[in-house]
């Protein structure tokens, strides 16, 4: 009977270790979703001179990029050679490495087949833009990362990054590395200035708290705000704008929840699934 008993907990054990080996390889496969459509020619494309929604749709499917960025860069005389050079970077092979930030927590880094760091061009980016990557994940769970840009001009963001750490200014430098990157931007950009400007003036400095929301998701903006998460700033900061883009509404915000907003829509896409987003 005891030998059964042994057997039984061996089996139970190898079990639990192959569901744990399972979900440690799908969680790796969603550092980066290569595109799901096939590359196609738009040279002819990208020479018309009026693009129709079937048009924007097919270069957001061949290069990442969204209707309100392509609007911006069609300005350009170089706006053909730039598209054409999106697209190759939106099909080029990923390949990254993954290394540890904290004792419990992982990111991946965008790498060339050779392990030499990879970065990426980014679009134009805007005050209130908003910055989300799946490449940070702790004990298997793959929760990610999210920004909000304050400094446009000089390519600022603000974050809330670690335990320990406040929430500080950083460099959008550090986001062309990353293997998965969603660029959204609310419909209204004045919404996005005036969560942009909140972001300066009230969530800089702030303890990280993994689990804020918990207790209280929302803080009036008289009362100091003493903890935040990444995805928690970037909500506060919209929500004091008057927007509320938590897709599921519950009260812990994380950047899945945010990436799944239907009010923002997709500036750039890279190693994210422009439809699906974060599915």
């Amino acid at each position: 009977m005891r030998r059964k008993k042994h057997i039984y907990l061996i089996a139970v054990l190898f079990m639990i270790a192959a569901l744990f080996a399972v979900r440690l390889a799908v969680n790796e496969s969603l550092a980066h979703v290569e595109p799901r459509i096939g590359r196609e020619n738009i040279s002819s494309l990208l020479e018309k001179q009026n693009f129709t929604d079937e048009d924007y749709r097919t270069i957001l499917e061949q290069t990442g990029i969204g209707k309100s960025a392509v609007d911006e860069l069609k300005t350009s005389v170089y706006f053909a050679q730039m598209m054409l050079e999106f697209q190759e970077q939106y099909f080029a092979p990923a390949f990254w490495r993954c290394e540890f930030i904290f004792p419990t927590t992982k990111e991946e880094s965008l790498t060339y087949e050779n392990g030499s760091n990879r970065f990426i061009e980014f679009v134009p980016v805007h005050n209130g833009d908003i910055i989300i990557t799946r490449a940070t994940h702790t004990l298997g769970w793959r929760h990610g990362h999210a920004a909000i840009v304050t400094d446009a001009e000089n390519e600022e963001t603000l974050e809330s990054v670690l335990l320990g750490q406040k929430s500080s200014f950083q460099d959008l430098t550090k986001w062309r590395n990353y293997p998965s990157v969603l660029v959204l931007r609310p419909k209204d950009k004045e919404i996005g200035e005036i969560a942009a400007q909140f972001a300066k003036q009230y969530l800089s400095g702030v303890d990280y708290s993994m689990f804020v929301g918990l207790k209280k998701k929302d803080k009036q903006t008289q009362d100091p705000i003493d903890s935040t998460q990444c995805a928690h700033l970037v909500w506060q900061a919209y929500r004091a704008a008057g927007l509320d883009i938590d897709s599921n509404g519950g009260w812990l915000v994380i950047p899945k929840d945010i990436a799944n907003c239907k009010e923002l829509e997709v500036v750039q896409a890279f190693g994210f699934d422009p439809d699906k987003r974060w599915q």
